[in-house]
């Protein structure tokens, strides 16, 4: 009996009784199998050409006996393999195996053909020959091979095996796991789809450079043929399809192309929704589950959605299409593209480019932003039951005043809950508890009334839980208490301004580099400057000091850049945030001449609120050319030597705290630093950058830096704005009450 493929129709053996005077004819599959298999597993050897590697050969024995096989390996030409021959015991049908060496001699593709051979009763078999694929390649070098029932992709980072038969494909991950990690699920071309048309397919492989192509006729179809292209590039795969009517009559088209994954790589699902990207842990039951997600198809804010797990992700871009998504379990998304072929004629559309490797969600955006499939709005991350202000954070004069909460809940499914408020221990108000149903579309929404704190002005934490079904969700929500009296003074006294809220006096002088030269909290400087004349700062000269804006053209590492030789006009400036609240202080205009900086625009601001402990910085730019221009763009900071003693960055969830004076340390974190000693000091800035403390010896003096750390890229006409907020004094009791003030839904 032959072989029989794993979805084709088992042999029969048909018995037939007569009985009771009628003939019963009854059928046994039977299942055939070789009486000794050898096997890679999974995985296809890959080796280096010139180098060795140890890879293990399975052997499985059907029979019901012991036995001791003789493993004879042949020359495959470029490819040396040791041992030649070996003996294997082989329980009754069980499993064994060896290793074996193979070096790399020329690269190729290889077929490494085993004789196996074996004793039974008393005589010496022999197994059919078994033909294993081996791959031998340079560094970095893209390899492709074919079987009898599979084509292969090979590079440093994936292996994609695709069947012949049907086309679906198999992606696997060469260091760590070594285990599938993706499946490209057979194309659904039609109609009709179920089963898939080409599932029956033999399918012809044929390679162009590191793409595969695979050639098919349309079954039912009048010379309708169709060739897929799967390119492997790094750590990304791209799809595409060429159909081509031979026929005499117009054909019409649906292409889909999904791929689903196992959970047990992945706990969370990243998806573009409704202007945010939604995050939450992976669950097929609750979320994304069957049916559980929008179906509007314009709420996709970008066409790409990532599955994440501990050192991987995987993403699916979306393809461009008119059709609709199709929402399912573990392939999520996916997209018809409607086709209409013209008799003698073909068309080519793309499919969906899938992403395999470290990373995060952002990985996957940034490769839908390169193949156009973001619409270029700027995403904030979310997750299902999300609670949040309705409006903006609330800002309190002596922390009396409203804010509304809102519960955001993107899911087809209506759930019950509770929610329950606890007031800060600064106010005067407890706890409060509500119930409700949630329901997308109709985010639940109540306002919060605050009766007054007896604490200092500042940000503080209001814990919001919320319980629905199998979902417990802890949040903390920020309030501002501010002073309810006093004004922002802004005065001018030649080329000094001088800023003034009751809390917070700042000077900055526009002719001194547009540097802040002073930052006072009643009588406590805060700044390091050498105002009036520029000095030097170890490794930096000129050196301006104080609050110092900088920018430098990439890739110049010269610092502090150029800007300190331009010309700087300053103006009073009024600014309402997005909490309502009215911003003032000093505007700075600069309009490069230098060669390098030419043709850029700056607005740099300086920003007060009343009787609050805020400073906010704010650093816009604007390309006016028609050149990319890449940028190193922060806003340096020198703080008075002394002033401060330990430091605090989050890690995860977790506060670090560490000891200063360490000398020539550099300290790096993101989003928030906190620094204590004869005042606590809070810098806070957006999640795109990144914040720094370098540290000096003789005397211990600290300079802070907040910007991109790889540079800013500004497209022709683009503009860019960089919030950094400087908070005296606050003490830090919580960190995630602090990352929301760059979102969207923050003070600007």
């Amino acid at each position: 009996m032959s072989l029989k493929e794993k979805d084709e129709p088992a042999h029969k053996i048909t018995t037939q009784i007569f009985w009771q005077g009628k003939l019963l004819s009854l059928e046994t599959g039977v299942r055939v199998t070789e009486v000794i298999a050898a096997s890679w597993g999974d995985m296809i050897p890959d080796v280096q050409v010139g180098k060795e590697g140890i890879v293990h050969l399975n052997i499985e024995n059907a029979m019901d006996k012991e036995i001791k096989a003789s493993v004879h390996i042949l020359d495959a030409g470029g490819l040396l393999a040791v041992p030649l021959e070996k003996d294997v015991n082989l329980p009754a049908r069980g499993k064994g195996g060896l290793d074996i060496k193979l070096e790399g001699r020329k690269r190729g593709f290889y077929e490494l053909k085993l004789m196996v051979s074996y004793n039974f009763r008393g005589e010496k078999l022999q197994a059919r020959p078994q033909i294993l694929p081996v791959c031998v390649r340079g560094p970095g070098e893209v390899m492709q091979g074919a079987t009898q029932e599979e084509a292969f992709l090979i590079n440093d980072q994936l292996l994609l095996k695709v069947a012949l038969k049907g086309g679906e494909g198999k992606v696997f991950e060469k260091n760590g796991r070594k285990k599938e990690i993706l499946e490209m699920e057979t194309d659904l071309i039609g109609p009709k789809y179920y089963p898939p048309v080409i599932s029956e397919l033999h399918l012809k492989p044929e390679f162009a450079g590191s793409t595969l192509l695979l050639h098919g006729e349309l079954p039912g179809r009048e010379r309708l043929y169709f060739c897929r292209e799967i390119t492997l590039d790094g750590n990304i795969i791209y799809n595409s399809y060429t159909v081509a009517n031979g026929g005499t009559t117009e054909e019409k088209l649906l292409i889909r192309l999904a791929g689903t994954v196992s959970p047990e790589y992945i706990d969370r699902v990243a998806i573009p929704l409704d202007g945010r990207v939604i995050i939450e842990d992976f669950d097929l039951d609750t979320f994304p589950g069957l049916g559980n997600l929008p179906r509007d198809e314009e709420r996709y804010t970008e066409d790409w959605y990532a599955l994440m797990g501990e050192d991987l992700v995987l993403g699916s871009v979306i393809p461009p299409g008119e059709g609709k998504y199709q929402v399912g379990e573990s392939q999520l998304l996916t997209r018809s593209i409607p086709l209409v072929v013209p008799s003698c004629t073909e068309k080519k559309v793309t499919g969906v480019t899938f992403y395999a490797g470290p990373g995060d969600w952002r990985t996957v955006a940034r490769l839908a932003a390169t193949l156009g499939r973001v619409k270029g709005e700027e995403l904030c991350e979310s997750g299902v039951l999300q609670p949040e202000w309705q409006d903006d954070i609330p800002v309190l004069p002596y922390g009396k005043g409203t804010g509304h909460l809102t519960v955001y809940y993107p899911c087809a499914k209506s759930l019950s809950g509770r929610i329950t408020v606890e007031y800060p221990p600064a106010f005067k108000k407890e706890k409060e508890d509500f119930k409700t149903v949630f329901q997308d579309k109709k985010p639940w929404k109540n306002q919060l009334d605050f009766i007054g704190p007896v604490a200092d002005k500042g940000i503080y934490p209001l814990q919001v839980k919320i319980e629905a079904g199998s979902n417990i969700r802890n949040q903390e929500l920020p309030v501002i208490i501010s002073g309810g009296k006093g004004e922002v003074k802004v005065e001018k006294d030649g080329s000094l301004w001088r800023l003034e809220n009751g809390l917070l006096e700042l000077m900055v002088d526009e002719d001194f580099a547009g540097s802040g030269v002073s930052l006072k909290i009643g009588d406590l400087e805060v700044l390091e400057s050498p105002y009036p004349q520029p000095g030097t700062y170890y490794w930096i000269n000129p050196w301006y000091g104080g609050i110092n804006p900088i920018l430098i053209p990439l890739p110049s590492r010269t610092y502090p850049g150029y800007l300190w030789q331009e010309k700087f006009v300053g103006q009073e400036v009024s600014r309402t945030g997005r909490s309502g609240k009215r911003w003032q202080g000093l505007l700075l205009d600069v309009e490069p001449q230098r060669q390098e900086l030419s043709g850029l625009k700056l607005s740099l601001s300086y920003l007060l609120i009343e009787d609050s402990p805020f400073l906010a910085l704010v650093y816009g730019i604007k390309n006016h050319t028609d050149y990319r221009q890449k940028l190193k763009i922060q806003w340096g900071i020198f703080l008075e030597p002394g002033i401060f003693t330990s430091y605090k960055t989050i890690k995860g969830d977790k506060m670090i705290e560490r000891l200063l004076e360490q000398e020539g340390s550099f300290l790096m974190g993101k989003e928030l630093f906190h620094l204590q000693g004869k005042t606590d000091f809070l810098i806070v800035t957006g999640k795109e950058n990144i914040l720094s403390l370098e540290e000096n010896p003789n005397p211990f003096r600290q300079f802070l830096q907040a910007g991109p750390f790889t540079g800013l890229e500004l497209a022709p006409g683009e503009e860019k704005e960089l919030v950094t907020y400087l908070i005296l004094p606050q003490q830090v009791n919580s960190t995630s009450i602090y990352g929301c003030l760059n979102n969207k839904k923050g003070l600007f």
